[in-house]
């Protein structure tokens, strides 16, 4: 009798901004999405799709929000 193992899944893990998202902002300086985006080099906009939770964060906002607040990926993100 033979057994056969079942292959594991990817799950695809999902980047969000965490809940104190905006209060990390203002803390590294930014207290408008205006100023943020110009910072990241984004329209205003994205950054409030990304902070309502209506997109998903792209690789370059999330390297554009860390290199321009110096912050951690902690500070503002979170992967579910």
């Amino acid at each position: 009798m033979q057994t056969s193992s079942a292959s594991a899944t990817p799950v695809a893990a999902t980047t969000t901004v965490r809940k104190d998202f905006r209060q990390a902002m203002t803390e590294h300086g930014y207290e408008t999405n205006a100023q943020l985006a110009a910072a990241v080099g984004v329209d205003p906009s994205t950054v409030g799709r990304v902070i309502r939770g209506a997109v998903e964060p792209s690789t370059r906002f999330v390297s554009g929000v860390l290199r321009a607040t110096g912050g951690r990926f902690e500070d503002f993100f979170e992967v579910q």
